[in-house]
């Protein structure tokens, strides 16, 4: 009974120990340091709530269509074509709402195509 629960014990130690490393060293920072997500930036996306206001709309049918997207891949039946044109779909929407980002004094954006700030 005792090496029972010594081995039940260990193999819980080994569980919590697992989950623990699966977040790597900085936690669960994923190496996007204080930008975690939207209006999480201490830059233009935590303080410009005018960009989120604009862009409320994009990132809400970015989402619907990444979650379109993901049961498409998952299905077997789904057709090549099919999920070509989601991606093609979800590239555009992402465009537009960096179109709608902030810009820096000298002309370059944040995000994706500007290599500042947050990415989504």
């Amino acid at each position: 009974m005792k090496k029972l629960l010594a081995v039940i014990g260990i193999i819980g130690l080994i569980a919590v120990s697992a989950t623990a490393f699966a977040h790597g060293p900085g936690g669960l920072d994923r190496g996007y340091g204080a930008c975690e997500g939207y209006g999480a930036c201490g830059g233009p996306y935590g303080s410009d709530n005018k960009f989120l206001d604009e862009t409320s709309d994009l990132r809400k049918e970015l989402h619907e269509k990444k979650f379109e997207y993901m049961e498409a891949v998952r299905d077997p039946k789904a057709e090549d074509k099919k999920i070509a044109e989601l991606e093609k779909e979800i590239d555009e929407l992402q465009d537009k709402i960096h179109e709608k980002a902030p810009k820096r004094a000298y002309g370059r954006g944040y995000g994706r195509r500007g290599g500042y700030g947050c990415r989504w």
